[in-house]
């Protein structure tokens, strides 16, 4: 089966940050890949689950690196029930006084398997303020619909929260939370996106 992704984790103290906004900073320019690796003729998605991220900045984060937490795909071909897709994990930007600005694409899929894709991450960003010009992604892993019983993966949540609402947040990219194709299929396995505390799109019960 193929491996685990790994931890990306940036935080600052989260003590003294409101004597100097200019400190206690998050700054992430680096492209991280967490996905799970590669599996064959998997039973369970939790072989190549996706690693995770988590960036916290008391006065603020500002992201403009390419985030990659999908779980890991399974080359199974026999057309029996093996063949499982590994789950994403979450990407998390939170900042307790200053804004978060993403500004690169941000992916957390669920891993294609031939007889059940995996399930979506989630991405999450929370501040004050918070500005997204990036994709977002968090798609269910495919499952091949011809196959009796197979399932897509679910689709996962989006959520750009501000404690004041919709008219502090904005996302200028595409966002896309689809549940996966399996021979299964059903509306409320779509995901979710959020915006403030407004449903904008998907199953958000």
């Amino acid at each position: 089966g193929g491996g685990q992704g790994g931890y990306f984790e940036l935080t600052t103290d989260d003590r003294y940050g409101y004597q100097d906004t200019q400190k206690n900073l998050i700054t992430n320019s680096a492209t991280a890949d967490l996905s799970g690796g590669e599996s064959l003729d998997s039973t369970n998605s939790l072989a190549n689950y996706a690693g995770s991220s988590w960036f916290f900045g008391y006065n603020g984060v500002s992201n403009n690196g390419v985030i990659t937490s999908n779980g890991g795909a399974d080359r199974a071909a026999t057309l029996g029930i093996n063949g499982y897709g590994g789950y994403a994990s979450g990407i998390q930007m939170y900042a307790e006084q200053g804004p978060v600005s993403n500004n690169a694409n941000l992916t957390a899929n669920g891993g294609n398997g031939e007889y059940h894709g995996g399930n979506a991450g989630y991405i999450s960003l929370y501040a004050p303020t918070v500005s997204s010009s990036g994709s977002l992604s968090v798609n269910g892993g495919n499952a091949m619909a011809t196959l009796t019983g197979s399932n897509g993966g679910y689709g996962g949540d989006i959520e750009l929260y501000s404690p004041s609402g919709l008219p502090k947040v904005s996302q200028g990219g595409t966002v896309s939370h689809t549940a996966g194709t399996g021979a299964y299929q059903a509306p409320w396995k779509d995901g979710s996106f959020i915006k403030g505390f407004v449903c904008i799109s998907g199953y958000c019960n």
